[in-house]
């Protein structure tokens, strides 16, 4: 479309016009400028795609959560969110004994001075420290097995594979290890875990050295020689929580208008604690749009309130069997029931009051895993997808946590001999 010709007056009609100038200078008021500043933009947006003006789709997807949470898979349990993240224990846990531990003595159970250094061949040692731990000078009989005193040059020479050999063995007796405090490390998160943390670079490289990898993970039994190479006692305790750092879950539900109430309260509303969690589900379905809380508030008051949480240390004598067990059977008792720590008593419960199931597992099923001989080693409460609420121990330094069940499948599978493997079975209570 071409310009409009700029008039000429008519006085000057006869004259030959002067040349067009190459710009022309523009006086405005402050409020006509203004007005025409805000013109040409609006005219701006609707010459790009004229988006200025059109309604945008509000994506409310989980999987494009700005904060980080990421979608379970759909299932009954609603529209599910999670966020990983770790937690560490305070430092009122990290006893001083714990940094100040005493000389490395390995204990090998049932094993004869013969076995001991079959094991030793079998571990493919560099001369030096064959000859070591060879030496029976360094090695005490005892009526269980025997004792050896390995040495701190020994500990450092390992390479990883004569490291695992020995270590496989004294994993699989960790009781009768006092000394060897082991960790399972994540292999691909190995830095993530000291991060913000006080631990100088060396000593870090110093851990990832003396690891060994064990499946996807890295166990890492050394930590007097790490402890040695700090100086401060602030140092030592950010070391000990770093290695303590849990994996564990944020987990929250969105609940939008057009969801089904009656499902969602059927799976979350379990034994006496329906008439806590239907009016909450009822108050986020009113929200226009959706609304989204933490699953704490679908939780019995006892999960609910341990939820990401440690024992008090104080508590440590008393609560030293307050584990798995006594965790997943108490998860919906109003009072818990101490008879749980026993685990026969646990046993015979799950006999009585549990049936086996083999697939379609709920909130408040109770998920085992059991040795190729039968034991149960570990138990844990389903919460929803593969998605567990889990102690993983007896001790204050293992919190209350939500893991999925491939990740806790990780943590046991130390107390299995290599080859074997865990069995997991879930079982649901008669009266629920």
């Amino acid at each position: 479309m071409k310009a409009s010709p700029v008039p000429v007056p008519e006085d000057a009609s006869a004259t030959p016009p002067p040349p067009a100038p190459k710009w022309f200078t523009l006086s405005l008021t402050p409020r006509a400028f203004t007005a025409l500043l805000v013109c040409a933009l609006l005219i701006t947006g609707l010459l790009v795609g004229g988006n200025l003006w059109r309604p945008r789709a509000v994506v409310d997807h989980p999987s494009l959560s700005r904060d980080g949470f990421l979608p379970c898979k759909p299932g009954p349990w609603g529209d599910l969110e999670y966020l990983p993240i770790t937690i560490e224990p305070p430092e009122e846990h990290i006893t001083l004994p714990r940094l100040k531990p005493e000389e490395v003595r390995w204990f090998f159970p049932d094993h004869t001075p013969e076995k001991l250094a079959a094991l030793f061949e079998q571990a493919d040692l560099q001369p030096a420290e064959r000859a070591t731990l060879l030496d029976r000078q360094r090695w005490e009989m005892l009526s269980k097995g025997i004792r050896v005193n390995p040495g701190v040059a020994v500990l450092h020479s390992l390479r990883r594979a004569s490291r695992r050999v020995i270590y496989e063995v004294l994993i699989a007796n960790v009781a009768d290890n006092p000394s060897a405090d082991f960790f399972t490390l994540p292999a691909k998160g190995f830095e993530e875990l000291f991060t913000d943390s006080r631990v100088p670079r060396p000593t870090i490289d110093l851990v990832r050295q003396l690891c060994f990898p064990r499946g996807d993970h890295l166990v890492f039994a050394d930590l007097t020689l790490a402890l040695d190479t700090l100086a401060e006692y602030p140092q030592k305790i950010s070391l000990v929580r770093a290695l303590d750092r849990r994996p564990t879950l944020l987990l929250r539900l969105r609940v939008r208008p057009g969801d089904k109430l009656e499902d969602l309260s059927a799976y979350w509303g379990k034994s006496v604690w329906h008439k806590d969690v239907v009016p909450m589900l009822e108050a986020l379905h009113r929200v226009p749009g959706s609304a989204s809380m933490s699953i704490a508030w679908l939780l019995p008051p006892l999960p609910s309130s341990q939820l990401n949480t440690f024992p008090l240390p104080s508590q440590a004598t008393n609560e030293l069997h307050k584990d798995c067990h006594w965790t997943s059977m108490n998860f919906f008792r109003a009072e818990p029931d101490d008879r749980f720590q026993n685990k026969v008593f646990v046993a015979e419960t799950l006999k009585r009051d549990y049936f086996p199931i083999s697939s379609g597992a709920r909130f408040g099923d109770i998920v085992t895993f059991t040795r190729p001989n039968g034991d149960i080693i570990h138990s844990m409460v389903f919460i929803a997808d593969d998605i567990l609420f889990t102690k993983n121990g007896a001790t204050p330094l293992s919190p209350w946590i939500l893991m999925r069940l491939k990740d806790v499948q990780v943590c046991f599978a130390e107390q299995i001999p290599n080859g074997d493997r865990l069995f997991v079975q879930a079982y649901r209570c008669k009266n629920l």
